[in-house]
């Protein structure tokens, strides 16, 4: 039978896990500062399906979803009109009450889109918008390393689930230090693979974690080694 988990290993599995967590944060913000980029340089009409792609998974409470669907459902009506008319003013470029009428047609557009974009921002859904939509605004591929943002979002919560595991653990007595030149003690801070391996890369090991070499490293007071 298995034995007891290693202290010295737990120590270490959960300080990568906490940088892979970190390191998802990270990108996590970065996503969607530039998914906010994105949407307001994205096509009405592409913005029009990422809001209906939200609206049709049933995430969000019914009389919300129904607020933002009828809302949505108003800019579809409002593109469609300025659409039709559009074309009718560009095969009568001489007819200016037309191309007034398609004007202040294209303008309770954008204004039905700012009350859409409004009532998701006061309800904080930018996150299960671009879930849910991330595609209908990108207009690149996913690079490489790079994830759709759902899946970013799992990753997150698995390693948050595992350092909060991992921290229950018994971790007494491991705490490593080098000692510098002039005399003072620096606790080891190993380089992660979750800070080194580029985007989606970086993950728990799969292998056991080796320990610090004892003829680099002193063990030290009997104290937890992830100490801030």
């Amino acid at each position: 039978m298995p034995g007891a988990p290693d202290p010295t290993s737990i120590a270490l599995e959960l300080d990568e896990a906490r940088a892979g967590l970190k390191h998802a944060g990270v990108q996590m913000h970065d996503r969607m500062r530039q998914l906010d980029e994105l949407w307001a340089k994205a096509k009405p009409a592409d913005r029009l399906l990422a809001v209906q792609r939200m609206v049709q998974s049933g995430a969000l409470p019914k009389a919300l979803n129904d607020e933002i669907e009828a809302k949505n459902e108003l800019v579809r009506e409002l593109l469609g009109r300025v659409r039709h008319d559009r074309k009718k003013s560009e095969a009568n470029p001489t007819d200016h009450d037309l191309r007034h009428r398609v004007f202040l047609l294209e303008l309770s557009c954008q204004r039905a889109e700012q009350e859409r974009d409004e009532l998701i921002d006061n309800n904080d859904l930018r996150g299960p918008l671009y879930f849910c939509g991330e595609t209908f605004v990108r207009s690149d591929p996913f690079g490489p390393g790079e994830t759709a943002l759902k899946d970013l979002a799992t990753r997150i919560q698995f390693l948050q689930t595992r350092v909060e595991e991992l921290e229950k653990l018994d971790r007494r007595g491991v705490r490593f230090t080098a000692v510098q030149p002039d005399g003072r003690e620096l606790t080891l801070i190993r380089m992660l693979p979750a800070l080194t391996m580029s985007g989606e890369g970086a993950s728990l090991r799969s292998e056991p974690p080796q320990s610090p070499s004892l003829d680099d490293f002193e063990a030290d007071d009997p104290t937890i080694s992830d100490k801030k």
